[in-house]
């Protein structure tokens, strides 16, 4: 035992065309130090992602933001962000909290995966966020 616990979403939210072949899984938790870790599956450009690999958010209103991924090099398409405690970006969490994501793209090592969010999923992440922000 750690002593440490972690609250997470109840599903991924799938954000494919074709059953989650390609496409971006988010998965959101909170960690014991009110840490909020974006877990992101990028399939379909290459499984490896670097340490300096970078994710672009368009929301709907037009504004974007770009971020580094946190975890390190990895070749299991994995993205990750940490938001809060030591990591900060606690304004940039503000804009998935007040505003719907309209497009995601991850970058890999071969390319990208870019994949447009419905009103269904945008409004999915941004309630998945509050609600584990508030508990």
């Amino acid at each position: 035992m750690t002593g440490s616990s972690s609250i997470a979403a109840k599903e991924i939210i799938m954000v494919s065309d074709d059953g989650g072949k390609t496409g971006l899984g988010i998965y959101v938790l909170k960690g014991s130090n009110s840490t909020l870790i974006f877990n992101i599956q990028a399939v379909g450009a290459g499984n490896c992602i670097d340490d300096d690999n970078k994710m672009n958010v368009l929301f709907k209103d037009g504004t974007r933001l770009e971020f580094k991924n946190n975890g390190k090099f990895n070749c299991d398409a994995e993205f990750t962000l940490y938001f809060g405690g030591s990591y900060g970006k606690r304004q940039e969490l503000q804009s998935f909290i007040k505003k719907e994501v309209e497009t995601i793209r991850i970058w890999t090592s071969k390319s990208y995966v870019e994949k447009d969010f419905t009103n269904k999923q945008s409004q999915q992440l941004m309630k998945t966020i509050q609600c584990l922000i508030h508990n």
